[in-house]
């Protein structure tokens, strides 16, 4: 279930982008580059197991930021399940709105979480306002394996972030990517030093993936 579930989160990118649009560093691939939100409504994305329209997320359960020409929602439902799996709504709105007017939804996994356990002492954001410019970026949390056939306790964990562009897109913002995965490399790092000696190498190899993906 867990293969099958990280194997559909990547074939969303490839079918919905095509396989030249991803950049690749190893195993770690971003889930897409640019996303073009519908007119209206709430669309699963392409490879998802699930088709169609969103399940309706309530009032009450959005996260919601401002910056001065938008507003950025997100609700995650999770983890769930061995594989900590996320089911993600994505919307957007206009700097006043109270409830977004378009946006997706997709599915990722935090399993990588059970090799870090910790990160800041905070639960994983899911947007923030990474550079103080007064726009809030969508973070997006997944997973990578160190090997083609690793266990569940072989994964990393990385997270993508993905500013709103002028134009209503989500695209990908590589120089904060990049800044969050040596965060997180100096995380794993940091982490490294309390483990026994097989978690201490895993958690230090992670690291230097995640640091290969910030020399980019």
């Amino acid at each position: 279930m867990f293969k099958r579930t990280m194997m559909l989160v990547l074939a969303s990118a490839l079918l919905f982008f095509g396989a030249d649009a991803l950049c690749s560093e190893g195993l770690i691939n971003p889930p897409w580059m640019t996303v073009t939100l519908p007119d209206k409504g709430f669309l699963w994305m392409n490879g998802e197991e699930f088709h169609g329209p969103c399940e309706t997320v309530s009032f009450h359960g959005w996260m919601r930021s401002q910056a001065e020409t938008f507003a950025l929602f997100v609700h995650a439902e999770g983890p769930s399940g061995s594989g900590r799996y996320w089911t993600v709504t994505v919307g957007l709105g206009n700097r006043n709105d109270s409830m977004p007017f378009h946006g997706f939804c997709f599915t990722t996994s935090t399993v990588g979480w059970r090799t870090l356990r910790q990160y800041k002492r905070l639960p994983l954001p899911w947007m923030n306002d990474l550079d103080g410019n007064g726009r809030p970026e969508l973070i997006v949390w997944s997973s990578f394996a160190l090997t083609q056939e690793a266990n569940y306790a072989e994964y990393g964990l990385m997270a993508w972030v993905y500013q709103v562009t002028t134009a209503g897109k989500i695209a990908l913002d590589w120089r904060l990517t990049c800044k969050m995965a040596q965060n997180l490399a100096t995380a794993y790092r940091s982490s490294s030093g309390r483990s026994a000696r097989a978690q201490r190498k895993l958690r230090l190899k992670i690291a230097e993936t995640l640091e290969s993906v910030a020399r980019k």
